[in-house]
Parts: structure tokens; C-alpha cells; sequence
């Protein structure tokens, strides 16, 4: 049985939608390339969206000089593309899945023989796959910078697997351009638990002071900003639908150092003193 993997992007805040200009392909970065080729060597199909697949495909077959070795993988490795509107993939080693059973059909896929089939980019598809617990794995590449909005790793309401460290379920990895030339394998579950909350749309070891001043820790050190407002009713924020109450209300926090503003639970936030 072949194990369903999610590699994805992520910023600080937990947001894998790129609406700004925090994650360059292109960049780079011979360890992150490193780290790359390393899981791809373990996997033998990649799993996207139609979106996710359009976008690859209008770029990396025509990279014919590529010194990563990304358009040459991406041209080898048997691809899955879901769509309930694509007929022909118009890309070597193409297969389109359709969208109305996917479940069904990567399950299927899942309990063939072979190595790794990765899911990345592809957001709602990932969220799909989550919720149906297809995932075995997940793994994150963090950029140390705050967007402030974005659809995040689980879907709305979607509480974290609880998986142990030791079955290897989450790999926490930062790209070398924000440490020094170093990537780091994180397997400490406190600071992978701080990502993966943040990723479900969850704020952690937050503390908010009568003043309605707000910090957090981080891996860099502590952040801070404001809690601007409180919501005590259903309301959408930066896209995304929040279902607050009068027993579960939400602030507004904006960062003091980039102006960012997210949506945490009241019940996250400790109050100082």
C-alpha cells in the first residue's frame, strides 16, 4: 500500500495560498533542491488539481535548460489530474481523475504497490483529501513571513490528525534563504504542534493584556501586535467563514511589525494581568 503525502508551503501564520510574493519556484536554493529531489526519489506519482496542473504544465515542459532538475522530474513522474472539465491533460504521463469520485479513486490508487503519491499546490483537492483522512503525511516547507490571509492547510472546522512523532507523520522543514543555508528537520512535537494550529486556523502560546496588547511566540522570538475587534457572531474575514458566539467570540489581531490581521479564538488568547 502506497502512502498519500501533502507537501506543501507555509507561512507563519499557517497559510498555504500564495497571494503574495513569499514562495518563488524558481529561486535558488540548492538545499531546499536538495531536500526536493530526495522526496521525489521516494515517490513515483504526483496528485494535483486542474489549477495546480495547468499551472505546471505552462511552465515546466518548456524549461529545457532547468538546472534543478524540476521540469525533468515533473515530465517523467506519472501524473493525476483531477478535474470534472479536463478530456485530454495535453502532458506526457497524464491521467485525469474525475472530480465527482475522487475519494474513491485515490484510495484506489493508495492500495496499489509502489512508492509515494504527492499531493501539493492543489488546495482544494488537499482539503478534500483531508477530510476524507486519505493523508499519511504532511509535509511543510515554512517561510518565515506573515500574510496575514490566505486559505490555510485544513478546511474550516477541520481539527489536526493526532499523530504520535514516532510514525514519522509530520516533517516541518525551513527553506535556506531565511536560515542562513540551513535547512532544519524539526521532530519536536511543541514546535511542530505551533505550525500545525496555526495551520488549522489556531493560535498558540498567545497572551492578550488589558490593553488589549497581544504576543506570541514564535521559533525567532517573540511577535506582537493589537486585538483590534470582537466578533461575537458568524462573520467572513479575509475570505474565510468564522462561526463566532458569545461563548466562543474571535478577535480581529493585527501584527505590530507587518500590520497583518488574523482571526484567532477569544479562548487562545491568555489574558496578562
Amino acid at each position: 500500500m502506497r502512502k498519500l503525502v501533502v507537501t506543501q508551503n507555509i507561512t507563519l501564520d499557517g497559510s498555504i495560498e500564495m497571494l503574495t510574493t513569499w514562495f518563488d519556484p524558481t529561486e535558488d536554493a540548492p538545499d531546499l533542491i536538495e531536500e526536493s529531489h530526495r522526496q521525489d526519489a521516494a515517490a513515483e506519482a504526483l496528485l494535483v488539481g486542474r489549477q495546480t496542473f495547468e499551472d505546471f504544465r505552462g511552465y515546466w515542459p518548456h524549461q529545457h535548460d532547468d538546472p534543478t532538475g524540476i521540469s525533468d522530474y515533473l515530465n517523467a513522474v506519472h501524473k493525476y489530474v483531477v478535474s470534472s472539465t479536463m478530456a485530454d491533460p495535453a502532458w506526457q504521463n497524464s491521467t485525469v481523475l474525475a472530480a465527482e469520485d475522487v475519494a474513491r479513486q485515490v484510495n484506489d490508487l493508495k492500495h496499489r504497490d509502489g512508492k509515494d503519491i504527492v499531493v501539493t499546490g492543489s488546495i482544494s483537492l488537499t482539503h478534500e483529501l483531508i477530510s476524507a483522512r486519505l493523508v499519511d503525511e504532511f509535509r511543510l516547507f515554512v517561510y518565515l513571513t506573515v500574510q496575514g490571509r490566505g486559505r490555510r492547510l485544513f478546511p474550516q472546522g477541520a481539527e489536526p490528525p493526532q499523530w504520535s512523532r514516532s510514525a514519522g507523520s509530520w516533517r516541518v522543514l525551513w527553506p535556506s534563504r531565511d536560515l542562513s543555508g540551513v535547512v532544519s528537520r524539526l521532530h519536536t512535537i511543541g514546535v511542530v504542534g505551533r505550525f500545525l494550529e496555526a495551520a488549522a486556523g489556531h493560535a498558540r502560546d498567545m497572551a492578550i493584556s488589558k490593553d488589549d496588547k497581544v504576543e506570541w511566540n514564535t521559533s525567532q522570538g517573540t511577535t506582537e501586535g493589537h486585538a483590534r475587534e470582537k466578533r461575537v457572531s458568524e462573520f467572513t474575514f479575509e475570505g474565510q467563514k468564522f462561526n463566532a458566539s458569545k461563548e466562543e467570540p474571535y478577535w480581529i489581531v493585527e501584527s505590530s511589525k507587518t500590520g497583518a490581521k488574523a482571526a484567532h479564538k477569544e479562548s487562545s488568547l491568555t489574558k496578562k494581568q
